[in-house]
């Protein structure tokens, strides 16, 4: 049986649980690809992955779909790809339309729980409200950028959060939403000092600068992420 070893470690009720669960993936990039992967892999039912992006070739440091024969193609489109190769009766749902904050709310789909691994600060931020207004169970991922240290990582609520740009940016533009606790996020707060190289090349879609990563770093991000979603579904 294809879980079966999962059975063994949480009871043939729990695998129905997560067999009867949709979850969804926002940003299915370093963190999120590894997300959707471990997702798939504990047997949830129906997963709905969000991102616009293609995979490009130097996503193959980190990224769990990249790979020199899918480059050039969605993102959304190869991970259905991977996720039916995992388990065929998941029912994937793709969209790969550009998120942003006027249209974000237009996605939601009936899922349950989902994971913000998203790195565009305005649509975060939007994601974040929404999921909290309509009581979604969920995680957001700050950043694994310029981080070595798997052993800095944890889950925390993002007001304890600290030594993180991206967690930093987004307290202040959740308290433009009256949301200060109560978000749950998976954070570094390693200090690491890359020589501050700015990269002259910006994302042809995102319009965003790339930052230095390390192969290990969102998988671990993505694999807390999942780890919380699949904890809270099966400790009801």
């Amino acid at each position: 049986m294809r879980f079966s070893r999962s059975r063994l470690l949480l009871g043939s009720e729990n695998i129905e649980r997560l067999k009867n669960t949709h979850a969804a993936v926002f940003g299915i990039g370093g963190v999120g690809s590894y997300t959707a992967e471990a997702l798939a892999r504990a047997g949830i039912g129906e997963i709905s992955l969000f991102d616009c992006d293609i995979v490009d070739i130097t996503n193959v440091n980190r990224q769990i779909y990249a790979l020199n024969s899918t480059v050039g193609k969605l993102k959304t489109e190869t991970a259905r790809t991977r996720i039916l190769d995992i388990n065929p009766e998941c029912k994937i749902n793709i969209f790969s339309d550009l998120l942003t904050d006027e249209n974000i709310s237009s996605f939601f789909n009936g899922f349950t729980h989902a994971v913000d691994a998203i790195d565009t600060v305005s649509a975060k931020s939007e994601l974040i409200y929404q999921l909290s207004s309509k009581k979604i169970t969920f995680i957001s991922s700050m950043g694994s950028a310029n981080k070595m240290n798997p052993e800095k990582v944890y889950i925390t609520d993002i007001s304890k959060t600290h030594n993180c740009p991206l967690a930093r940016v987004m307290r202040k533009k959740l308290k433009e939403k009256n949301i200060y606790k109560n978000v749950p996020v998976v954070f570094s707060d390693e200090i690491f000092d890359n020589g501050n190289i700015i990269p002259e090349i910006k994302n042809e879609i995102t319009g965003k600068r790339p930052q230095g990563t390390i192969s290990y770093m969102p998988a671990v991000f993505g694999l807390y992420a999942a780890s919380f979603i699949i904890r809270k579904i099966v400790e009801k």
